[in-house]
């Protein structure tokens, strides 16, 4: 006869034994386990291969067929990807929502190894889930810019280095138009990266006055040009307002004043707002022509109706060229671009000049919004390639169908 004390020993024995089991199979380490408690690995800097200064455009072919273009948005992350540890990070973002490239995640990455991420992102309804995941990282500056005149509307970043495959570099700035949302990413976008240090320096102190005025009264904000006439660089941040008032010339119109021979010159220009309050922009135009200059003008079709009307009778001049792309339908095509390109005599000088950045053709971009306008010309800045990859980038939008155009 088999005793209870005797059933409950050996019950207590095989507990015992399986008890021990589950501790040594638990207790076996792999060499991924974190068995001494220790932060888990994080993430390394990765260097990039870029050669400075260097243009970069949405690829024609996922415009065309209306997907998303990453290319400039890979460019930002895999930069971001490139910032060591201590090195900083600052983000001046008008759009920052659905968010398909991933570029949160890349904040994240950045901040977890130690780079330290500033961002100032405009306050709008649309923004406010990725402000709210922004402010929940650890270690990431955020700015949430709320203006009551207009947007923060820049789109440029700041790394103060990076890894690249020829080593570490300083000073890194890229201005951009394109927003960080998916449905800008299907449209035609630009942007350029350049190691400058006077011109880091001055995107740095603007991005320290945007900190500054975040949530105050935009009016007393004072317009800042940046001019290296040196390096052929000039940088202008918006808006242009001084002792609480709107300032002029009109930037665009400043810059085609210095055309020195209009019938050596040709205008193209790439823009995808006009609105009626820059008409000066079109009256300077339109009296460059007079005088010989040939203009090409890329816009698209949802453009204020007033300046579509004038922008169609413009292009019945001679030496005059309008295309307008379609924003809806079957043969849309979405275009985003901020670009002006002279190609003559400027400034008594044979020359190219290249205006880009995030600004519209509109009062509120340059008199009321935080945003800006960089200006190269070849006299002093001697990287030909850019302006070439700009002149490219304007020829293909120009080569593509669409709904109007005055040839």
């Amino acid at each position: 006869m088999v005793y209870p004390s005797k059933i409950n020993n050996y019950h207590s024995v095989i507990l015992f034994s399986l008890l021990l089991l589950f501790v040594s199979c638990n207790g076996t380490t792999s060499s991924n386990d974190n068995s001494e408690g220790e932060d888990p690995p994080v993430d390394e800097a990765k260097s990039v291969n870029i050669s400075l200064p260097e243009a970069i455009f949405s690829d024609v072919s996922d415009i065309k067929e209306k997907r998303r273009s990453s290319v400039i948005a890979n460019k930002i992350k895999d930069l971001i990807g490139a910032a060591p540890k201590e090195s900083s990070v600052y983000i001046s973002i008008y759009n920052f929502y659905d968010d398909k490239a991933d570029i949160l995640n890349s904040l994240r990455k950045a901040a977890s190894r130690g780079v330290k991420v500033h961002i100032a992102i405009d306050s709008r309804d649309k923004n406010k889930d990725t402000i709210s995941k922004l402010k929940g990282i650890k270690d990431i500056e955020v700015i949430s810019v709320n203006n009551e005149l207009g947007p923060n509307h820049n789109k440029f970043v700041l790394y103060t280095d990076i890894l690249t495959s020829n080593g570490k570099q300083k000073n890194i700035t890229l201005i951009s138009s394109e927003n960080w949302n998916a449905s800008n990413q299907k449209y035609f976008n630009n942007a350029v990266v350049l190691k400058n240090k006077n011109l880091f320096e001055a995107y740095l102190d603007y991005w320290e006055e945007i900190k500054l005025h975040a949530d105050r009264n935009v009016k007393n904000y004072e317009y800042k040009v940046f001019n290296n006439k040196k390096d052929g660089i000039r940088a202008n941040f918006y808006p242009m307002r001084r002792d609480g008032n709107v300032v002029g010339p009109d930037p665009i119109v400043e810059i085609l004043d210095g055309i020195t021979n209009a019938s050596s010159t040709t205008i193209k220009i790439a823009q995808s707002i006009w609105r009626p309050d820059r008409i000066e922009i079109l009256n300077k135009l339109k009296a460059l022509q007079n005088l010989g200059a040939k203009v090409q003008i890329i816009v698209p079709d949802n453009i204020v109706a007033k300046m579509k009307y004038e922008l169609k009778d413009f292009s019945k001049r001679n030496g005059v060229y309008v295309k307008m792309f379609h924003r809806r339908g079957e043969d849309k095509i979405g275009m985003h671009s901020k670009i002006t390109i002279i190609e003559g005599e400027w400034n008594g000088e044979k020359s190219t000049v290249l205006i880009t950045g995030s600004s519209n053709y509109s009062e509120n971009s340059i008199a009321n919004a935080f945003d800006n306008s960089i200006i190269f010309n070849s006299q002093n800045f001697k990287y030909s390639k850019i302006f070439e990859s700009y002149k490219d980038n304007f020829a293909v939008m120009k080569e593509l169908r669409d709904s109007w155009s005055s040839d």
